[in-house]
């Protein structure tokens, strides 16, 4: 922890001394704690099941520099339960962790690529969010290219291998081996529409040996496609959003599915709003086995979604 530390201070040091060169150091922190209480999580409460309340808390520290060619983002951030490390506590492994650490170089006025562990958050956090609500929230590591132009696209590079370099299998811990994703955005006055394009690789095994080694891993992909709407009229929002996932499901079997969100919002005045929704998911019927018609909305915000509780897509 020292080190880091000492690290910090020197990269401070020296993005302060780049700040008089026409350039912009940023240093601010977060804490964050929250109380829950829980009567029921992810499943229904049992009749003689007690309740729970915890706080959790979340810790960060961000650093950000920017020039004319570079930008750089560094968020470091601590996770933990109150009550959940001793009093006299030690060194501890990763108690300190990287949320996002990234670098950023503006090829042209209009074209910049942007590599490293960052968060991704498009339209309404249905596919691709940060995920806030989680004191730990997302992030990836990718390889990102951004076009900020006549419109906006953003085009995303996801690559994932374990340290064991002997084979080019992927174990986890994340949900994919490879991922790549294009979102595409305009405004027409009002009116403003998306497109998204997300292809999800998942490592699967192929030829379990004896003592069930893993002889062979092959990788099941699927693609999410679809446009998101925001329409403004006075003081009404409309926003829909539809996606449809084909391909191959993780267990090899062919994806047909859909997704459809709509959303109205209305504010009545400076003190009152009304906001009305409906989506539809589809689903898998119990007796199905060759076809997943199943929609999965991947890596979005789902407590946005589907509740507080936990009982759809968590757990």
């Amino acid at each position: 922890m020292k080190m880091i530390l000492r690290h910090l201070l020197l990269l401070a040091l020296f993005m302060a001394t780049c700040t008089a060169l026409n350039a912009q150091f940023t240093l601010s922190g977060e804490f964050r704690p929250r109380g829950e209480f829980s009567h029921g999580y992810r499943n229904l409460a049992e009749e003689d099941q007690h309740a729970s309340f915890f706080i959790s808390q979340r810790t960060r520290l961000n650093l950000d520099f920017s020039s004319e060619k570079f930008s750089t983002g560094l968020v470091l951030q601590d996770v933990r339960n109150w009550g959940g490390q001793p009093q006299l506590v030690g060194n501890e492994d990763f108690a300190t962790s990287i949320h996002q650490a990234w670098l950023q170089y503006q090829i042209l006025p209009d074209l910049a690529v942007r590599a490293g562990r960052m968060a991704l958050s498009y339209d309404n956090q249905r596919i691709l969010g940060g995920v806030g609500w989680a004191q730990q929230a997302r992030s990836h590591d990718l390889v990102l290219v951004k076009y900020e132009g006549l419109f906006n696209a953003h085009a995303g590079i996801a690559y994932h291998e374990n340290s064991d370099r002997s084979n080019n299998f992927y174990l986890g811990p994340d949900a994919y081996k490879t991922m790549q994703f294009l979102w595409a955005s305009h405004a027409f006055g009002d009116l403003k529409a998306s497109f998204l394009f997300l292809n999800n690789g998942v490592p699967g095994p192929r030829e379990i040996g004896p003592g069930g080694a893993l002889i062979d891993q092959g990788i099941s992909f699927s693609q999410t496609v679809g446009p998101f709407v925001n329409y403004t009229l006075d003081q009404f929002a409309f926003t829909l959003g539809a996606y449809y996932q084909g391909g191959k499901d993780a267990a090899e079997n062919s994806l047909s599915a859909l997704n459809v969100n709509l959303e109205v919002a209305a504010n009545l005045d400076d003190n009152i709003g009304l906001k009305l929704g409906y989506q539809i998911l589809s689903g898998t019927s119990y007796d199905q086995t060759e076809k997943n018609h199943s929609f999965t909305p991947f890596y979005g915000t789902k407590h946005k979604f589907n509740g507080f509780m936990d009982y759809f897509y968590v757990g």
